[in-house]
């Protein structure tokens, strides 16, 4: 049998307060909180973390949540929505809200961002986690990046131009149980780390030849240059670069397909 009980508190306008204690007959006692609060017109979030250890197999799992948006000084903002989870069938065996019941990954972000003006500047950090079976988790993050961008704004003749350009280090983590031929027991982890640089422009110019009809052709360029990563399969100082088209790792005469 299971008892779940909720304590909830509100003792002040600007945050509130809920604790979940819950009794499981064969896992043992689960505790949760779901914290609220609103410190200012500028700021607000929420938080929600939950801890079990089953006393059936001495497992610790637990999930945590944690979402914020908050304007900060000189026109900046900064937001955060970080997801993380002990294991996939947490949401299914624990969560309240069975819309949540069923998962394929969690995703987890934080930005300091400023408009200026056509231009904004973002600072980002981000990880994604996708769940596949045991052991063969994708995960998935960019850690730091940087975006700059402008707007379509007016430039010469009636021609408006923008662009976007960002930078980011990427890195990327997952298994694998097959070696050549061969099935292993358990996967092999694998990881590749690569830098990345990307620039695109764009111009577009509008004619209006009549009232009834408006043309506007649109040129758009784009380079993206990858950075070099290190090949686990070959020695130190061998190196080798990530084809964004291909997604085979160039190497020389080593080739490690890194697209899963």
């Amino acid at each position: 049998f299971t008892v779940n009980s909720a304590f909830f508190i509100a003792p002040a306008d600007w945050w509130d307060d809920t604790v979940y204690l819950d009794g499981y007959e064969k896992l043992g006692w689960g505790i949760g909180e779901e914290f609220r609060y609103v410190p200012s017109e500028n700021a607000y979030g929420w938080f929600h973390g939950y801890f079990i250890k089953q006393k059936s197999d001495d497992r610790k799992r637990w999930d945590f949540t944690w979402t914020h948006l908050q304007k900060v000084r000189k026109g900046w903002t900064f937001t955060a929505d970080l997801n993380l989870l002990s294991d996939s069938d947490f949401p299914r065996e624990y969560q309240r809200d069975y819309n949540q019941s069923t998962i394929s990954g969690t995703d987890s972000r934080i930005f300091l961002t400023r408009n200026r003006g056509p231009y904004a500047f973002n600072l980002r950090a981000e990880r994604r986690l996708q769940y596949f079976t045991q052991g063969h988790d994708l995960i998935q993050s960019a850690l730091p990046g940087v975006e700059f961008r402008s707007s379509l704004q007016p430039l010469f003749a009636g021609l408006y131009g923008g662009f976007e350009t960002s930078a980011a280090y990427l890195h990327k983590e997952w298994g694998d149980q097959e070696l050549g031929h061969t099935q292993l027991a358990s996967p092999i982890k694998h990881a590749v780390s690569y830098g990345r640089v990307d620039l695109h422009p764009f111009a577009e110019r509008p004619f209006h030849p009549a009232p009834w009809l408006d043309l506007i052709p649109r040129l758009d360029l784009r380079a993206t240059e990858y950075g070099e990563s290190l090949n686990p399969d070959m020695g130190a100082g061998q190196r080798g670069y990530l084809n964004p088209g291909t997604g085979v790792y160039d190497g020389g005469s080593l080739l490690r397909a890194y697209a899963k």
